[in-house]
């Protein structure tokens, strides 16, 4: 099994104390570096990483007299620990996530995704789309899960929208007791929404303000969000 190899010169430094003055550095956190080692075998499955994460990876911003010039590049995005955006073999993206063996979350996931209970129309949990085994490990697996979009970049514009999404979270919960399953952290953070009829042209993985590909001022933060109706609310 080949394995990815991270450049020194592309991990991050430590810094004990940090000032505005100076840039953040944007390369690779040590919880990224797996998914660099990882390169290489998640593109044999069909999944395949952002530049970022590429063994041989050069920084856009390497060169550039601009110190903030890594703030406004698509690979100065970092990801957040256990959850890599990938994009399918069919095109379409999609998120990983590390997930504990020794926990449920697997097995419960799993269980919820499969039919019948897949079918029941009340069911807005994420769906799993995949299982990947990590070679060579025995604790973690990595759980493969449409591209969501986060609820809050979508302001509702009609009161009758607030009460579709309610409507879908009290239905969901009825199908998770009745399937003796307590969800224990329904809360803002795990709502999300399905974006396909909403934005039909996609957006960034890790800023939903930016188009696909990423541009400099929607990465570096803009404020703001795309108006529409939600389409069907998921939870994690």
């Amino acid at each position: 099994m080949e394995y990815g190899t991270v450049k020194p010169e592309n991990r991050a430094e430590e810094k004990a104390t940090f000032s505005l003055d100076e840039p953040a550095d944007l390369r690779l956190l040590p919880y990224e570096e797996i998914w660099v080692t990882l390169y290489p075998f998640l593109l044999s499955r069909g999944y395949k990483l952002r530049p970022r994460y590429h063994p041989e990876w050069v920084p856009s911003w390497t060169g550039d007299p601009d110190t903030f010039a890594a703030f406004f590049s698509e690979d100065g995005v970092q990801s957040r620990p256990n959850l890599i955006d990938a994009e399918g073999a069919d095109g379409s993206k999609v998120m990983l996530k590390r997930v504990d063996l020794e926990v449920e979350e697997l097995d419960i996931s799993l269980y919820v995704s499969s039919k019948p209970r897949s079918d029941d129309p009340r069911n807005c949990c994420v769906p799993i789309l995949d299982v990947i085994l990590i070679p060579a490990c025995e604790t973690h697996a990595l759980i493969v899960m449409p591209l969501l979009y986060e609820h809050v970049h979508l302001p509702f514009r009609r009161v009758g929208e607030l009460l579709e999404m309610g409507q879908q979270l009290s239905k969901c919960l009825e199908f998770l007791h009745e399937n003796r399953i307590a969800h224990r952290d329904f809360c803002y953070y795990n709502i999300m929404i399905d974006p396909s009829r909403i934005l039909p042209e996609g957006f960034h993985s890790w800023a939903p303000l930016a188009p696909p590909e990423g541009d400099g001022t929607s990465i570096a933060g803009s404020s703001g969000g795309a108006g529409g109706l939600c389409d069907r609310i998921n939870t994690t």
